[in-house]
C-alpha cells in the first residue's frame, strides 16, 4: 500500500535530488518521477508514458525513455531488470529487493534489513563490482491461490 505522506515527501525532494545529480528540473522529468513515486507497481516505460501523457499531452515516448535512462543513470530511479520481461522502474532507491512472480510477472518490494555484501571482485583486480541487484523469483499470493 502506498504511503501518501512518504510519496509526497519523495516528490517534494525531487528538485534537490536533481540539483545534487547535476540535472535541471524539467516538467518531463518531474512528471515521470512523480508518476513513479506515486505507485508501487513497478511500471514499464509504456505504462509510464501513457500515464504521464495525460498531464503532458505533447511528451513523446522517446522523451520518456530518455528521462528514465538519465534518472536511472544518476541514481534517482531503479531499473528492475527481470529475465524475459521488459524493464520496469521504481522511484524507491533505498535498499530493498524485488520479488517477481514467474506466472503473472508482477513485482513486489521486499524490505531488506541490510544491503547484501558487495564482493570486491577477483583478487587479481580484473573485475570491480559497483552494484548488486537481488531479484527473488517465485509465485505471488494471487498465483498461489487454489483458484488461480
Amino acid at each position: 500500500m502506498i504511503d501518501l505522506e512518504k510519496t509526497q515527501r519523495r516528490i517534494d525532494r525531487f528538485p534537490a535530488l536533481c540539483r545534487r545529480a547535476g540535472l535541471k528540473v524539467t516538467p518531463q522529468r518531474s512528471a515521470v518521477y512523480a508518476m513513479l513515486a506515486s505507485t508501487d507497481t513497478h511500471p514499464s516505460p509504456d505504462t509510464i508514458f501513457s500515464s504521464v501523457r495525460e498531464g503532458l499531452p505533447n511528451i513523446s515516448q522517446g522523451t520518456v525513455y530518455k528521462v528514465l535512462d538519465l534518472l536511472t543513470e544518476r541514481g534517482l530511479l531503479v531499473k528492475v531488470a527481470t529475465p524475459g520481461q521488459v524493464a520496469r522502474y521504481d522511484a524507491r532507491t533505498e535498499p530493498h529487493y524485488h520479488a517477481v512472480c514467474i506466472r503473472c510477472g508482477g513485482i513486489e518490494d521486499v524490505q531488506a534489513e541490510a544491503a547484501p555484501p558487495v564482493p570486491r571482485g577477483d583478487p587479481d583486480g580484473g573485475f570491480d563490482v559497483h552494484k548488486v541487484d537481488v531479484v527473488l523469483q517465485g509465485l505471488c499470493h494471487k498465483c498461489r491461490a487454489p483458484d488461480a
